[in-house]
């Protein structure tokens, strides 16, 4: 049986790439841990705060990746030199910087995927508290900026500004939110573009939304919870 080829995906069934590099205080880390509001953006798990609704159907991230890069402390090889460079010192105080590597392929446009997060009263002050208040932007943007992590938590938070929110994810996002994934950067109609990076997808148009709905993926909350149990993984086996 023959099957008609995929000649046009609307824009909540692409996905995009999302690659932060957030320039976060030096301290201990009790004092600048942003991991678990950053796990919160990707898994849906909320560290304070009463139950909300499982929101990884509508943010659609399927795949993710956090590691937090602290000053000082040499990158495990390999590649046997570093790969991401930390950001500079603060220009005011000399304090070191560490920096939170943050990527995720998520469905939709930037807007829906963050707006699951920021409209929920609970995650945003968890986004306040273990991101916003982490940031060191010195000398990347003047606090009195609407878009600044120190505007933003002055004037209500993130609940109260989530399109300054957006903006500020957005200055540290090396990714492009206007490239979608496809199959082959040759055979893309609309847009045409002139791209950084290509971003590839097997099935274009198979979204993490689709999966995670009742009639792709039954029970995908009951198989997959936020709080699940310990898995016992087999050992994997390295080349060699």
């Amino acid at each position: 049986m023959s099957v008609s080829p995929i000649t046009h995906i609307s824009a909540p069934d692409e996905q995009h790439l999302l690659f932060l590099c957030l320039p976060l205080k030096s301290g201990t880390p009790a004092e600048s841990d942003p991991m678990p509001a950053i796990t919160a953006l990707f898994t849906g798990r909320q560290f304070e705060g009463g139950p909300d609704p499982d929101p990884r159907p509508a943010t659609g991230v399927h795949f993710f990746m956090a590691t937090l890069l602290l000053a000082g402390v040499p990158q495990t090889p390999p590649p046997p030199f570093p790969v991401f460079q930390l950001p500079p010192p603060n220009p005011v105080t000399g304090a070191p910087r560490h920096m939170a590597v943050v990527m995720s392929i998520y469905d939709n446009d930037f807007g829906p995927y963050i707006g699951a997060f920021t409209k929920s009263e609970d995650f945003a002050k968890t986004l306040d508290k273990d991101v916003l208040k982490n940031l060191d932007e010195t000398g990347f943007v003047e606090p009195t900026d609407p878009t600044s992590a120190a505007f933003i938590l002055a004037h209500g938070g993130t609940f109260a500004q989530p399109t300054a929110f957006v903006q500020l994810l957005m200055r540290y996002n090396w990714a492009d939110p206007t490239i979608p994934a496809a199959t082959n950067i040759g055979k893309i109609k609309n847009p045409n573009p002139m791209w950084k990076y290509f971003l590839g997808a097997t099935f274009p148009g198979m979204t993490n939304t689709k999966l995670l709905s009742a009639s792709g993926y039954p029970n995908a909350a009951e198989l997959w919870p936020i709080d699940g149990p310990v898995i016992d993984y087999a050992p994997s086996i390295p080349p060699g």
